[in-house]
């Protein structure tokens, strides 16, 4: 649950497009 988290928040904050679609 912890490195889970982690990686979904660094995808999202690398994928800038996720929050532009």
């Amino acid at each position: 649950m912890g490195p889970k988290l982690f990686i979904s928040t660094e995808q999202v904050k690398a994928t800038p497009s996720y929050l532009n679609t």
